[in-house]
């Protein structure tokens, strides 16, 4: 079950823009209240430059932690580490070694197939750290989230809707419950809905809607209410099936640029599921 976030680790891999990632991370971290570890790839690592001098890294480090110390809350320490690699290459190794209980990534906006190729980023990222993995829009960060959609099938999410009730918290944020209403639904899933409905009016004093829309896919659903109601999150789960769908919905949701701009966090199935 998840209660905190207590090390967020942020890949910034290649960006164009260096400082807005970076204050992005730093935002999000302050909002999460959280320790910070960066990945950092420059478009200068692999240049003669970092080859020859042998104290390049810890330079480009102090400089970087000069700049960006102030800027996260004194209670929470700073990590940056030049990475030589792709970021995603050891991501792995350093979220092992530093107890990283989320991940960053950025998604963007300006190419067709960014979205869908983030989701399968993110879906492998969360299963293979076994941790939840936060894709925000092109270098931005977590700042008011004023809705968080919780899409609802098969299955009661109670480490999900614990999840969300902390994040509506922190963020003062309405909690949208998601469910489908088509002809080849079971009666059981109908049941998950409203219990969980049920579950957050009865027991919390957060902003609730439960909302059954029309369709054959929740996850086509959802990233279309997301759009239409400014969603600030959407919480999913990883999976090769839901993957697959999440993928296939993506590609025919409209419009994609819209999809990109909604930040999406994945998390392990069996950190948020009860059967």
């Amino acid at each position: 079950m998840i209660n905190k976030f207590t090390n967020i680790l942020a890949l910034i891999d290649l960006p164009e823009d260096p400082d807005i990632c970076f204050r992005a991370a730093i935002e999000t971290a302050n909002r999460f209240e959280s320790n910070l570890h960066i990945l950092y790839r420059s478009r200068t690592e692999g240049t003669s430059l970092s080859n020859i001098q042998d104290d390049y890294s810890d330079i480009k480090i102090w400089t970087l932690q000069n700049t960006y110390r102030s800027l996260l809350d004194s209670r929470f320490f700073l990590h940056i580490h030049i990475a030589k690699e792709r970021t995603k290459r050891i991501a792995l190794w350093y979220a092992k070694k530093n107890k990283i209980d989320l991940v960053l990534i950025w998604k963007r906006d300006d190419l067709l197939l960014s979205a869908p190729i983030t989701m399968i980023q993110s879906n492998l990222l969360s299963s293979i750290l076994a941790c939840p993995v936060l894709s925000l829009p092109r270098q931005a960060g977590i700042q008011d989230l004023k809705n968080i959609i919780l899409p609802v099938k098969g299955s009661l999410p109670a480490g999900k809707l614990m999840l969300a009730i902390r994040l509506a918290k922190i963020f003062k944020a309405k909690v949208h419950l998601v469910g489908i209403v088509n002809n080849g639904k079971t009666e059981s899933e109908d049941h998950f809905f409203f219990k969980a409905c049920q579950l957050l009016r009865n027991n919390t004093n957060i902003d609730v809607e439960c909302k059954m829309l029309k369709g054959r896919s929740v996850a086509r659903a959802t990233l279309q209410y997301g759009i239409k109601v400014n969603s600030g999150l959407i919480l999913t789960c990883t999976g090769i099936r839901l993957l697959v769908r999440s993928v296939a919905c993506l590609l025919l949701t409209r419009p994609v640029s819209a999809v990109a701009r909604i930040p999406v966090m994945t998390v392990p199935v069996e950190q948020l599921n009860v059967e």
